[in-house]
């Protein structure tokens, strides 16, 4: 695990918005804004501390979920760190501990091989179609809790949540060929009905694949790329902006950041257009 370039008043002006959307109320997000200094900092100060502080608070107070959501943010981006695995460990925990009050059925479901996923349907409907969900490489399992809750109560669909491969509890690497993940848990879960997938940035990504495959009935794309790293030069790939570059090598399980050549050729290897999948005739539509 390494640390990376990262500016956290950037990363808070260009994620605030979304840690209020986890259910972080946006009082206790500026607070924690007017604390923070470093981003890799261990004590006072540092990114993962004064988060950490505020989940301390609300787990005292009994609010599970909150606290969840306040651990996941001290991990944010990526769990690099000793401070920050503990942080997604506790994570983990609240979130546990908040299932008992969910408006629907939830099942925290184990495997060695495909790693934890959080299974979430709707009361007494076993047969409902499965969505998968996933977000990216900074977006977790628990993060899109509550996009996962209203697919259930408003669509009327079984949710399968997963980490993305490379991140949060998922035990594998990401490849370009992840799209073989989500397959098994379409296959596993999917109960030879009609299945679909939503994945929100680089998760929508493997949702235009699965797609283009004709693996999943529906997909949704919430921002993934496709094809415009054929565009980039190498010093940009190499310092993709708020710590992305740093964020996508560790999802790919490098040791450190990569010069900007292999940066680049490590984009441009998950181009659908170059892997072929935008040929006409083959998944492209027409």
């Amino acid at each position: 695990m390494f640390t990376f370039p990262l500016d956290c008043r950037q990363l808070f002006d260009e994620r605030r918005r979304q840690f209020a959307g986890w259910g972080i109320p946006r009082a206790v997000v500026a607070r924690v804004e007017r604390r923070v200094e470093d981003a890799w900092r261990d004590g006072p100060g540092g990114w993962c501390r004064e988060w950490s502080v505020e989940a301390g608070r609300a787990e005292a107070g009994g609010r599970w979920l909150l606290a969840a959501h306040l651990h996941g943010a001290a991990c944010f981006p990526v769990a690099n760190t000793p401070g920050r695995r503990e942080a997604l460990r506790r994570q983990v925990q609240c979130f546990l501990r908040a299932a008992g009050g969910f408006p629907c059925h939830f099942q925290r479901l184990e495997s060695a091989e495909l790693g934890p996923l959080h299974l979430y349907q709707p009361r007494g409907a076993d047969a409902a179609p499965l969505l998968c969900l996933s977000g990216g490489v900074d977006t977790g399992k628990i993060a899109l809790h509550r996009l996962a809750v209203w697919l259930v109560r408003l669509g009327g669909f079984r949710v399968l949540a997963a980490d993305m491969p490379g991140t949060g509890e998922n035990p594998q690497r990401l490849t370009r060929d992840a799209d073989g993940y989500y397959r098994q848990l379409l296959q596993g879960f999917g109960g030879g009905g009609r299945c679909g997938m939503l994945g929100v940035s680089f998760g929508g990504y493997w949702a235009a694949k699965l797609a283009l495959a004709g693996d999943v009935a529906a997909a949704v794309d919430l921002g993934g790329p496709l094809i415009g790293v054929e565009e980039l030069d190498a010093g940009y790939a190499a310092g993709l902006p708020n710590g992305m570059s740093g964020i996508v090598a560790h999802a790919l399980g490098w040791t450190e950041m990569p010069p900007p050549d292999e940066a680049l050729a490590m984009l441009r290897r998950f181009s659908l257009r170059r892997q072929g999948w935008l040929t006409p005739g083959r998944g492209a539509p027409r």
